[in-house]
């Protein structure tokens, strides 16, 4: 049997992304706009689409590769 000794709570706004089709429509917009500037927004935060730590980094890799 195990004891917990400590604990501490960490609360993240947002942790996750709320996908709506509201929110998915308003930021395809703004993307394309940006990207007219060549700033491309992109994983997790950038994108605001739930992926994982590889999903960012092949999204990084096909962006840099249509860069070139």
């Amino acid at each position: 049997q195990q004891k917990l000794l400590s604990h501490r709570v960490l609360e993240m706004h947002p942790a996750y992304v709320h996908l709506t089709k509201e929110a998915r429509e308003m930021s395809q917009s703004l993307k394309q706009r940006l990207s007219t500037k060549g700033i491309y927004s992109i994983g997790r935060y950038g994108g605001w689409n739930y992926a994982s730590m590889e999903d960012g980094i092949g999204e990084a890799w096909e962006l840099a590769n249509s860069l070139v």
